[in-house]
């Protein structure tokens, strides 16, 4: 594996231990009744992109990768406790765009193994994104 592979792992773990998502998780937003039921499919997609996350993390320090330091989120990101849900829909979106154009950018530039489960991530994100245009409690216009 050539050492800019290894930057290029190193960037994906960072990156993903920093989502907006994975955030949430531990933010509190207000759900009401209505959204419940959204709130738990998120909830569900978030959980799976961890486990993908997890994946990556254990075969980097059983390749011998550094991992990165990930420290605490963003500043930013406590604006948004106690915030309701539908209005943190658009930072969910924007924060799975801005991963899915990372991951695409640099899927093909990593070994065979790497690349199977970053393709795994790219599919799981794009799954979460779909439980958000697909849900009509949300009335979320997809991109076209």
């Amino acid at each position: 594996m050539t050492a800019d592979q290894i930057e290029i792992i190193q960037k994906v773990i960072y990156l993903e231990g920093k989502s907006f998502l994975k955030y949430l998780k531990h933010a509190q937003p207000i759900i009401p009744k209505k959204y419940r039921e959204f709130w738990q499919k998120l909830e569900a997609c978030a959980n799976e992109e961890s486990l993908i996350f997890e994946e990556l993390i254990k075969q980097a320090y059983l390749q011998k990768i550094s991992l990165p330091k990930l420290g605490d989120f963003p500043l930013s990101y406590t604006n948004y406790h106690f915030v309701e849900i539908k209005s943190l829909i658009p930072l969910i979106i924007e924060d799975h765009n801005q991963g899915l154009s990372y991951l695409n950018t640099i899927v093909h530039s990593l070994p065979a193994k790497w690349k199977t489960w970053v393709e795994q991530l790219i599919q799981k994100k794009q799954e979460t994104l779909q439980q958000v245009f697909q849900n009509p409690v949300l009335q979320v216009a997809q991109p076209s």
